[in-house]
């Protein structure tokens, strides 16, 4: 190039100081406006370089050329810039490769290239997330420190992050911002609501935050607590409230996420509707919270995700806990803040089958219940119900079995008091223990105890109700299992079809009872019949 000339674009300010001084050394007028048209009035191959570019408010068409010769090259946060670069002249600078974060860390801590710190540096970038700018300062850092090396820089930096991030390389190249100053450079341009918005998604795991947390969260219209919570956290309370309060404008989640996405703050999956932030960033962000005020929203946060846990059985219900099972992992602790929080929680897990953090979280709430509001209490009933399912799909047959006899007996004696045997709890209760007693090989009990499910069901519900169709495919599968083939066989036939009445064809539940029902084919030597189900189950799969 003939000529190179270096702008600070971070503010008019700086802009404006930059174009005086060309002016000046040129002897010209120090006008930005007769700047930039000298520039354009030199047709040579010249380049401007506008850095840090941040700044929505400044406009840089005020300052670049106008002319059909010279280059210009703009550096920049902000995604809305890459609209002035020419078609193909755009190029999005992601984090480094491994083995470039490896050898720059290497290289700024002057370190050898063994193999032991190889692998070393490669725990570290990784943690970094292979972020330049932070790997650049851990070399520096770690090259500057004489009680920080290689072996124990992540300890260092979990326990000082902050001093970490804000730390100052002393580079030739008078780059000045630290890791923490550049990423508050961007946080100050965000609005009030987005910057508590990223504050809580700090607390949670930064990989993948399903917006529908937030929408979930205020929605809920239950009570934040319950009398079973004899400390409940009103200052993380009041504190969720107020920040729901900030978005109770219908587009207000995705303005706030159109914010961080325009700042380079988040990345957006459209298809999934979730947020995805650098772990240098989310750890930023974490060190953005007011010293003292760590603790209120971190429960904040775990009380957000509580509210947004459905309890439901629906399929949605379902899969969204799926969905933030590694959410729930990332807040889970020994302290939660309400029962409601750790019901959600033992929920989100068992959908998942992380059974012991479950089991745990159920023990812990049907203790508190059982102490506060006594064994009969319909929510203990449900508490010990959630349990003894869990304790089944431990594997924990006998505790489950003891734990399901228990809750069957208090809702026959709750259930006589108030409206009889036949509410759908007791028979809930009743499938529960049938179920167990079939896994435990009690298989004359477990007949017996499906039989008079499945009359009074039939009675109460009629034939063609989920629950009364749930009971003929137990009890079929009980019948199959104590050798009765041909009951198993005329039970699955009337399943399958009020199946396909009542939810249709492809239906999971209706694919299953012709599984089903092919199996039980197959043991009869009915084989064609069987072939004949199967390939239709394949094919509707």
């Amino acid at each position: 190039y003939s000529n190179v000339w270096f702008f600070d674009a971070s503010s008019h300010d700086t802009l404006t100081a930059n174009f005086k001084e060309l002016g000046k050394a040129a002897g010209i007028s120090e006008d930005v406006k007769n700047v930039r048209d000298f520039l354009a009035r030199m047709h040579q191959n010249w380049l401007c370089i506008f850095d840090n570019a941040d700044d929505e408010t400044v406009f840089l068409k005020d300052y670049i050329p106008i002319c059909n010769h010279g280059n210009v090259i703009v550096t920049s946060r902000l995604s809305e810039t890459s609209q002035m670069a020419s078609p193909g002249c755009q190029i999005d600078l992601m984090d480094l490769t491994k083995e470039s974060a490896m050898e720059l860390l290497l290289s700024h801590a002057h370190e050898q290239r063994t193999l032991e710190n190889q692998n070393l540096a490669s725990k570290i970038v990784e943690a970094l997330g292979c972020h330049a700018l932070a790997v650049s300062t851990a070399g520096a850092y770690i090259g500057a420190t004489p009680t920080c090396a290689l072996g124990n820089y992540l300890t260092h930096f979990n326990k000082k992050k902050k001093k970490v991030l804000n730390y100052r390389m002393r580079s030739l190249d008078n780059y000045q911002r630290t890791v923490f100053s550049a990423f508050h450079l961007s946080f100050e341009k965000l609005s009030h609501p987005t910057q508590l918005f990223i504050q809580m998604c700090a607390c949670l795991n930064p990989t993948t935050i399903p917006l529908e947390i937030f929408t979930r969260a205020a929605a809920f219209t239950g009570s934040d607590t319950c009398p079973v919570d004899l400390n409940p956290p009103t200052k993380a309370i009041n504190f969720m409230m107020e920040f729901l309060s900030l978005f109770a404008e219908e587009d207000s989640w995705e303005d706030s996420v159109n914010e961080l996405y325009q700042l380079s703050l988040a990345s957006y999956n459209y298809l999934t509707k979730s947020l995805a932030f650098h772990p240098v960033i989310h750890t930023c962000a974490h060190e953005s919270i007011a010293h003292g005020g760590e603790d209120g929203i971190n429960q904040a946060a775990v009380l957000l995700l509580g509210h947004a846990i459905p309890l439901g059985s629906a399929n949605h219900d379902y899969v969204f806990r799926r969905q933030v099972v590694i959410q729930a992992t990332h807040i889970y602790s020994n302290h939660l803040p309400t029962i409601f929080v750790c019901e959600g929680l033992a929920h989100v897990f068992a959908d998942s089958g992380f059974w012991s953090q479950s089991q745990k979280l159920g023990e812990q709430v049907l203790q508190l219940r059982k102490q506060v509001i006594g064994d009969q209490h319909p929510d203990t009933l449900f508490s010990m119900a959630n349990l003894a399912a869990t304790y089944r799909n431990c594997g924990k047959l006998k505790m489950a079995e003891n734990l399901e006899e228990e809750v069957l007996q208090l809702r026959k004696q709750l259930r006589k008091q108030v409206i009889g045997d036949q509410h759908p709890d007791t028979l809930r209760s009743m499938a529960n223990v049938a179920a167990t007693y079939g896994q435990l090989g009690k298989l004359k009990q477990a007949e017996k105890l499906e039989e008079e499910i499945l009359q009074l069901r039939k009675q109460v519900i009629g034939d063609q109700h989920p629950d009364t169709l749930n009971s003929m495919n137990n009890l079929a599968a009980i019948y199959f299992k104590c050798g009765k083939l041909e009951l198993a066989e005329k039970l699955e036939e009337e399943v399958l079809q009020l199946c396909k009445q009542v939810i249709g064809d492809q239906h999971p539940h209706t694919l299953l009872s012709m599984a089903n029902l092919a199996v039980t084919y197959h043991h009869l030597g009915k084989l064609e019949l069987a072939e004949r189900l199967e390939e239709e189950v394949l094919q509707l799969r």
